[in-house]
């Protein structure tokens, strides 16, 4: 992973501090540079052990020792840092390899809005969903992996590294928020509650968002997990994508990334595996979690293919929290 020094570092604090865009907003003093720091504080790879190698391609229950809240749930925890935030660094060019277009439900509810509409990708990883978005208006993206954030770059969309916990926009700004694929790797419920807070303090009165996570219950699933328990480590094989499984299908992504960003080969001999933190959700979990915001209504609340999925809209302006 490329390393910022202390004075690159110091100029992009200062750009993103001094952005004038109409959607950008810091709250409050101090807080102007939180995410982006916390970003930064972690700097090495997750360590891969002979038992990783090792590891079958079955999901592993995390010690319960270890899903700890912090004392503000802003911060990350060391296991979202390593086996999430780090986890994507290190594979973010062989995620790009499997990731190409948006999937149908996602599809449906992007074209199913105002045009043209601003959208929030709240964690956008390779920035699959956005040409979908762009279709029906202008979409800003950000991911915690700052990696995965360079292969959007690359493609031209526009993205920036940032905390779901933090987002650095102003209130009630966008008239719809996606978030696919984020919310099972918040490992605490106050850090799942206030990534809700956060996604509902940026969507406009009438704004509808859908967030998709990873379900406990796998029946129809075609990724071939079975959960034994919410808390879990998904091994990760890092393996070079074949070329049939290159993001050939999408339009967005007929050029080829810049040779920095390809992915490393692999072969059979040297191929590590690394452990994504999960937390996968019951049936009514999300539901219970967007209940605790009255401004919110719940449109649709459903099971997708091995995921809950949940729609919904803002109906009244968000209180102060």
């Amino acid at each position: 992973m490329e390393t910022l020094s202390k004075k690159q570092r110091k100029k992009l604090e200062k750009q993103m501090s001094s952005r004038a865009f109409t959607v950008f907003g810091f709250r409050g003093e101090g807080d102007t540079n939180y995410s982006l720091k916390l970003l930064y504080k972690k700097d090495t790879k997750p360590e891969e052990t002979q038992e990783q190698k090792k590891l079958p391609g079955k999901s592993m229950p995390v010690d319960e020792n270890i899903l700890k809240d912090t004392e503000d749930p802003r911060i990350l925890p060391e296991l979202e840092a390593v086996h999430v935030k780090n986890l994507y660094d290190s594979i973010a060019t062989h995620w790009h390899g499997t990731r190409y277009k948006a999937w149908p439900r996602v599809a449906s509810f992007i074209q199913s809005l105002p045009r043209p509409s601003l959208i929030a990708d709240v964690g956008c990883g390779n920035g699959k969903n956005m040409p979908d978005c762009n279709k029906n208006g202008f979409v800003i993206g950000c991911d915690i992996s700052i990696e995965l954030c360079k292969i959007c770059r690359a493609f031209g969309f526009e993205v920036f590294a940032g905390d779901i916990m933090t987002l650095p926009f102003r209130n009630e700004v966008f008239d719809a928020v996606i978030s696919i694929a984020v919310f099972h790797h918040t490992s605490t419920r106050a850090r799942r509650l206030l990534a809700i807070q956060e996604i509902v303090r940026i969507m406009k009165v009438g704004a509808s968002a859908l967030i998709y996570a990873w379900a406990l219950e796998q029946e129809g699933s075609v990724s071939g997990h079975k959960f034994d328990t919410q808390d879990v480590f998904v091994p990760w094989h890092f393996k070079t994508p074949t070329p049939a499984k290159k993001p050939s299908k999408n339009p967005a992504f007929e050029n080829p990334l810049p040779e920095h960003l390809l992915p490393k080969q692999t072969t059979e001999e040297n191929t590590p595996v690394f452990n994504r933190y999960c937390h996968v959700y019951k049936e009514g979990e999300l539901d219970e979690l967007v209940g605790e915001f009255p401004e919110v209504e719940i449109i649709s609340s459903e099971y997708d293919t091995g995921n809950w999925v949940i729609s919904i809209r803002k109906t009244a302006v968000s209180e102060k929290r």
